[in-house]
């Protein structure tokens, strides 16, 4: 077995001798950066809308962290909505869903899900931070009216 370093594992498929297909994956680096994914950037101002974020681990270039030594991520949120909770993957960690206390990524990721809690318009930011890494905000916007 070789020992890990960051590269690219590259792999050719024959058929009859000839190269039929390559597929590649690069290792990933250190970790550098937050990325967030909401499911949606547009809630609806009736006070009873939600979003799920997914918050990605990535190195400079972009490719997720997988395995790494746990990461705290830290949550802060301003304007009409409320955080339900947070988590991450760890299925076999009992621990309750709700709260605004830091969170311990796995496997590269966690996940938040803020809630829209007035029927007035206005942007909800949400800024995750980790001690070294770069994040980037959050900003989902409720439209003046809902269907």
């Amino acid at each position: 077995m070789s020992p890990w370093e960051p590269g690219v594992i590259k792999g050719h498929r024959l058929q009859e001798r000839q190269e039929a297909a390559t597929d590649s994956i690069k290792t990933a680096g250190a970790p550098a950066k937050l990325m967030l994914k909401p499911d949606r950037t547009t809630l609806y101002a009736d006070g009873n809308d939600a979003s799920s974020i997914e918050v990605d681990i990535e190195d400079a270039d972009g490719n997720p962290i997988f395995r790494r030594p746990p990461i705290t991520v830290e949550f802060a949120m301003t304007g009409p909505g409320r955080s339900l909770g947070h988590c991450q993957r760890r299925l076999e960690e009992q621990r309750a869903f709700q709260g605004n206390q830091p969170e311990s990524h796995y496997q590269g990721k966690a996940l938040v899900v803020i809630f829209n809690q007035t029927t007035v318009p206005g942007t909800i930011n949400l800024t995750v931070s980790s001690e070294g890494l770069d994040s980037s905000p959050s900003d989902l916007e409720p439209p003046k009216s809902s269907i």
